[in-house]
């Protein structure tokens, strides 16, 4: 039963970056063909203190070992952090005539599904699910500090961008189709045991809100709303010694909100619980009928006092990032950006890429290697590498933000794979 515990508290705490390598900006045609059509996925997932090893035993439905668990000791601190973030789209842009020459002009589609669960917690709560609650016999386990958001939304926009002297402007409004939402916040609370373990004690106050329960469909709509995406790019020499004027690009996503259903269900959480533990003449007479029977199956009664259904407006969790790109050199491009994504429990993030061609310049299809270093997210270091591809008529784009985790999977968290696909059309 614990180990399913820390399953479901993993995947509904979540464990990623906020970070993606996909930018609307990229949507602006500024080479010479006049359409694009692309696809791009990506998954990833990360925490400062649920190591890979965990998480992989709990999916392969394995188990964890005891040395994997006693390893996240050493990691854990007062407040922890984990979330994963989902994507997959499909977006289509088209060259504009402009009545002046000197003007470039975009039009796109894009349309994409995000999902995403972020989480915070403290350190007792996860002592508690990964250890028991031995170690809090005859003491109070807090269960403050607990913000568990789960989200999935699916967007279409319609977006316009000019270009005129190296300066790019875009904007992109968006319907919104809200698919899942739940959200658990405890305002206080703790768990006491007794110093021989025989009963607990606990009080929690908190709110559980969560979209239509009726719904079963991973697409299904049960939620509309609107956003708008827009960025703006121009030229900036942060290197003079080269030849190459880098840009810098700033971009917002996802500055919207979403009105959730009528079915749309809110509970207040507040009560106190004792439960006087499993009885027994002998520790042999101890089986699974007698520890049915003394169950406690009222909890929910005890606890969830107060139901509310109706819709409720929701903020979505707007994303801000400033980027800088430069040409270094003929093989050698430089990417670094700088982003937070609002209401995702997640820290501002810090990302650099290189990529770095292996073949000679003149060749048509070019092969490159990326690097990837990072710092913050749901995580604080992250190292990584991928591959792409520069070919006239297609561009292609495979990698990981995040190898240490793999290396090392016992002390370290951490998974991200990105794939891109994007064919050109003259």
């Amino acid at each position: 039963m614990r180990r399913f515990i820390l399953l479901i508290f993993i995947f509904l705490s979540g464990l990623a970056k906020g970070q993606t390598d996909f930018s609307i900006s990229q949507l602006a045609i500024s080479d010479s063909s006049k359409a694009q059509l692309g696809l791009w996925a990506e998954q990833s997932f990360n925490s400062n203190v649920i190591n890979n090893t965990v998480v992989f035993s709990l999916a392969r439905k394995s188990g964890p070992t005891y040395q994997s668990m006693q390893n996240m000791r050493s990691r854990v601190q007062s407040t922890n952090r984990g979330g994963y973030n989902g994507y997959e789209r499909i977006y289509y842009s088209q060259k504009l005539k402009s009545k002046r020459d000197s003007v470039n002009a975009t039009g796109f589609i894009n349309l994409f599904t995000h999902r995403q669960l972020s989480s915070v917690f403290g350190e007792d709560p996860l002592r508690l699910i990964a250890f028991g609650n031995k170690d809090f016999a005859g003491k109070n386990a807090d269960l403050d500090k607990l913000d568990l958001t789960l989200l999935q939304y699916t967007t279409i926009q319609f977006g316009y961008a000019i270009e005129k002297n190296g300066y790019t402007l875009g904007i992109a409004p968006g319907l919104v189709v809200g698919n899942k939402y739940g959200s658990i916040q405890s305002d206080g609370g703790y768990l006491y045991t007794s110093p021989i373990g025989d009963s607990l004690f606990g009080s929690v106050e908190g709110q559980w809100t969560q979209s239509d329960t009726s719904s079963k469909l991973i697409y299904d709509p049960n939620g509309i709303g609107a956003s708008i995406d827009f960025f703006f790019s121009m030229p900036f020499d942060l290197f003079k010694k080269n030849k190459n004027i880098g840009n810098i690009t700033f971009e917002v996503n996802d500055l919207g909100f979403i009105t959730w259903n009528k079915n749309t269900l809110t509970y207040n959480i507040e009560g106190e619980y004792g439960w006087g533990g499993f009885k027994a003449p002998t520790l042999f007479d101890l089986n699974d009928s007698l520890i049915n029977l003394q169950r406690p199956n009222d909890v929910q009664q005890s606890l969830l006092n107060y139901t509310d259904v109706g819709s409720k407006n929701r903020f979505m969790p707007m994303r801000i990032s400033v980027r800088y790109q430069e040409q270094l050199s003929e093989k050698v491009l430089l990417v670094a950006t700088l982003e937070h994504r609002f209401m995702s429990q997640t820290l501002p993030f810090l990302g650099l890429n290189q990529e770095i061609r292996m073949n000679d310049i003149s060749k048509k299809t070019g092969l490159n290697l990326r690097f990837y270093e990072s710092f913050g997210g749901y995580n604080y270091i992250g190292l990584g590498s991928g591959i792409s591809i520069a070919h006239p008529k297609f561009d292609v784009i495979a990698g990981t933000r995040n190898l240490i985790g793999f290396f090392n999977p016992e002390y370290f968290s951490g998974f991200n794979v990105h794939l891109g696909f994007q064919w050109k059309f003259y």
